[in-house]
Parts: C-alpha cells; sequence; structure tokens
C-alpha cells in the first residue's frame, strides 16, 4: 500500500527546492561596473533554472519508478494469495 504523505514531503521539498535556486538567482544577479551590466558570481541564472528542472524530472523519475515498482509487488502478492 502506498503512503501518500511521502509523496507529499518528497514534493514539497523538491518544490521548495527549486523555489529556492529562482530566489537565490534573482538575488545574486546585480549591476555589474558598466551601466548596461548585469552578471551574477556564481554562475548563469539559467544554469541553476536548468539544473532545477533537472532535478525535479529525476525526482519525478524515481517517483514514478517506485510506484511502478510498488505496483509490480503488489501485482505479484495478489496472485500469490
Amino acid at each position: 500500500m502506498l503512503i501518500p504523505r511521502q509523496h507529499t514531503v518528497t514534493t514539497l521539498v523538491s518544490l521548495a527546492g527549486f523555489m529556492t535556486l529562482l530566489v537565490m538567482n534573482s538575488a545574486q544577479a546585480h549591476p555589474g561596473h558598466a551601466p548596461t551590466q548585469v552578471h551574477s558570481h556564481l554562475g548563469s541564472p539559467m544554469m541553476w533554472l536548468m539544473l532545477g528542472v533537472a532535478a525535479l524530472g529525476l525526482t519525478a523519475a524515481v517517483l514514478f519508478g517506485r510506484k511502478l515498482w510498488r505496483q509490480g509487488q503488489n501485482t505479484r502478492a495478489t496472485r500469490k494469495s
């Protein structure tokens, strides 16, 4: 039997991490030394955004695989009884 709370906690942690990346990037990007220059000392904001999307995708893939694995276990357990 699946426990919905585990998925909820995982989802909330993933979303919190993603939102942290977004807020962190907006705080890091600041005006540079020239009037038209904006830069960040910790890398490109787009790179951080793509890393966040990749982390969410990996989390979703793991949760989906776990769901399929548990469904397979439940199906095998039902056949045995």
